[in-house]
């Protein structure tokens, strides 16, 4: 789950790989506005 905003930075839950062959680790990351030709999309599970 996200905040929500176009031109703010997010926190967001997400799985991080830190090594080959481990397991994911889920973290909260923070992910800058999108850029000049970047999009930000969401991706929902129902």
């Amino acid at each position: 789950m996200c905040n929500k905003g176009n031109n703010e930075v997010i926190k967001c839950k997400a799985a991080v790989a830190w090594e080959p062959n481990k397991p994911l680790v889920i973290e909260e990351i923070e992910v800058a506005p999108p850029k000049a030709n970047e999009v930000r999309i969401k991706v929902r599970q129902y």
